[in-house]
């Protein structure tokens, strides 16, 4: 199906219109401001030097009201053009006018069954449902190239987040070793049988711990031993308590 068998939609012509019609306000609009936002002295022109203005006099530069149009008509400009270079597929769902938009899509929510009680059921809203797709080649083509473009720009995306995360993480400073261990004993139960410091060479099994669980295992669990090598019961001040 050719594009003059199936016209573009109404609202993406009004859009491209109003597009139209904003740029050309635009534009009449900087012929009337002074040739500067901000002031700036103006020059001559000399024998030599070429200047398609001529002769410039010094710019007053624009008044707050200037500045204020001009960012009103710009912020109309971006607003127009993503909606009309960004709108949803063609052909996918009916058009509608609400809150998603002008030229949005009906939403359709199916229902499934759930138990109600005892022998009951009653319908609720289900996942949303994939849109339906449109019969015809070139606009299957469309939506084809537009997801693929989609796709794309969310690579791209993905990667410039994981560089980002990368260069962070690599600025951050690295963590301290832990400065105590615990070594358990061999066998199912698997209890804590030794305290050391990290720096011990006596032990070559176990996990680190913190000051504080190193102090409660050594305070609580019968058969827990302070390392007689690395003293940790020294330098957690309980032999001095």
């Amino acid at each position: 199906m050719t594009t003059a068998e199936r016209p573009f939609p109404d609202d993406l012509l009004q859009l491209q219109e109003q597009l139209h019609r904003a740029h050309a306000e635009h534009r009449l609009f900087l012929a009337g401001p002074p040739w500067s936002v901000e002031p700036l002295k103006g020059w001559t022109r000399t024998e030599g030097s070429y200047s398609h203005r001529g002769d410039v006099p010094d710019s007053p530069g624009w008044t707050q009201e200037e500045k204020d149009t001009a960012d009103r008509m710009w912020k109309e400009i971006r607003e127009l053009s993503i909606a009309v270079v960004d709108p949803p597929p063609l052909g996918i769902g009916a058009p509608r006018r609400g809150r998603a938009g002008a030229y949005g899509l009906e939403e359709e929510r199916p229902t499934r069954l759930r138990a109600a009680g005892r022998g009951g059921v009653a319908a609720v809203p289900g996942p949303e449902p994939l849109l339906p797709l449109p019969p015809e080649l070139d606009q299957l083509e469309l939506i084809r190239r537009w997801l693929a473009l989609t796709l794309a720009r969310v690579d791209e995306k993905i990667t410039a987040v994981r560089a980002e995360e990368a260069e962070k993480a690599s600025r951050r400073p690295l963590p301290e070793p832990p400065r105590w261990w615990i070594e358990y004993s061999i066998g199912a139960r698997r209890t804590p049988e030794r305290v050391h410091t990290s720096d011990c060479t006596m032990t070559g099994r176990g996990r680190p711990t913190t000051a504080e669980s190193a102090r409660d295992i050594l305070l609580t669990v019968p058969d827990a031993r302070a390392c007689y090598l690395c003293r940790p019961d020294s330098a957690l001040g309980l032999l001095d308590a």
